[in-house]
């Protein structure tokens, strides 16, 4: 979405705009590691950078692939869930702060996220 510079924008995973969604399947009832790589900034217009952060409760999961109804976990660390026990789906939700600086070039910026997924 569009941001003003100079102002952190801050998405919650909790938002149902905005959070980013990734869903998953493995076999029902299934203990899985997540592991989220994420970026120190995107990209933009001429090279331009944009921080962006991640905090402690940035990320959740939900067995059930609901919004509302997730568990909060690092974005920076492995986290060990397990899948729904009927059919092994699963969804991670994420979010984290942009940090534009005043004179922020106006652009498109983008970043790569990766989820790994690995069963212990």
């Amino acid at each position: 979405g569009q941001i003003l510079g100079g102002a952190p924008a801050i998405v919650l995973r909790t938002d149902p705009v905005r959070a980013g969604q990734i869903n998953l399947a493995a076999q029902p009832q299934s203990q899985i590691i997540l592991q989220v790589s994420v970026p120190a900034s995107m990209t933009g217009p001429l090279g331009a950078t944009l921080p962006i952060v991640f905090g402690a409760n940035d990320a959740g999961f939900s067995a059930e692939g609901a919004i509302g109804n997730q568990t909060a976990f690092d974005p920076r660390a492995a986290t060990v869930v397990i899948t729904n026990a009927r059919n092994g789906r699963g969804s991670v939700f994420l979010g984290g702060t942009a940090q534009p600086a005043f004179n922020q070039p106006p652009g498109t910026y983008t970043g790569v996220i990766t989820l790994t997924v690995a069963y212990p």
